[in-house]
């Protein structure tokens, strides 16, 4: 009789491991479960979370209020903000302000005079996106994103215009005369321009990137005619 009892409680006892084991693992996985929706609950939390100070850019962004000071007052200093005239500056957004409008849904699009004007003082200075996300009280991620978007649409408006090569002789003569009447070099068909892109110190690149501005960069060429 000893030995079918003690059989019994051994069956027992498994049963009872087995159920202790499935219970972890249901307990495991509730577990793993709420810790997901707990890392997504943070995610959607931080997405849509903005800083104080970028709030009140209507009321202190350059966009908002330098910006127009110059352009009513005078001119000059506008073009100083942006290189550019403000009858450019409103003719590049009604070309590519289209081509950078996002359309609205549960959130208000973008200002693209903003989008272009950050675009803008960014080519014309070099400044770090953190720099500009400052100036402008705008995210700096967001610029990061906006800016190749708004360089591409002002290419694409303005390729066939401005960025034709001459082909033939004939082409390439105006653009000649054109240095020799304006800058006195005759027979010139282009000019070549560098800019200083600033870029963070390769690893183990010693000073081979540091220019004598003071900083690290790549040098951008561009060459043009008129």
């Amino acid at each position: 009789m000893a030995a079918p009892r003690r059989l019994r409680m051994a069956l027992l006892e498994h049963e009872l491991a087995q159920a202790r084991f499935q219970y972890y693992l249901v307990l495991a996985a509730i577990l793993e479960a709420a810790e997901r929706e707990r890392q997504r609950a943070r995610r959607r939390e931080r997405r849509w979370w903005v800083r104080e100070w970028i709030l009140r850019r209507p009321l202190f962004g350059q966009y908002e209020t330098l910006m127009k000071d110059p352009e009513a007052e005078h001119a000059a200093d506008f073009k100083a903000f942006l290189r550019m005239e403000p009858q450019m500056y409103y003719e590049l957004l009604n070309r590519a302000g289209p081509r950078i409008t996002k359309s609205t849904t549960h959130r208000t699009p973008l200002d693209p005079g903003l989008k272009l004007a950050i675009t803008l003082r960014f080519l014309a200075t070099g400044s770090r996106y953190h720099d500009l996300a400052f100036a402008f009280r705008f995210p700096h991620n967001t610029i990061a994103l906006f800016i190749p978007e708004v360089c591409q649409a002002i290419y694409n408006v303005y390729e066939d215009e401005m960025w034709a090569t001459p082909q033939t002789e004939d082409e390439w003569r105006p653009v000649a005369e054109g240095f020799g009447d304006r800058w006195n070099f005759p027979h010139c068909c282009g000019a070549i321009d560098g800019k200083h892109v600033a870029i963070k110190k390769p690893p183990k690149s010693g000073s081979l990137y540091y220019n004598y501005e003071g900083f690290f960069s790549i040098v951008m060429f561009r060459c043009r005619h008129l």
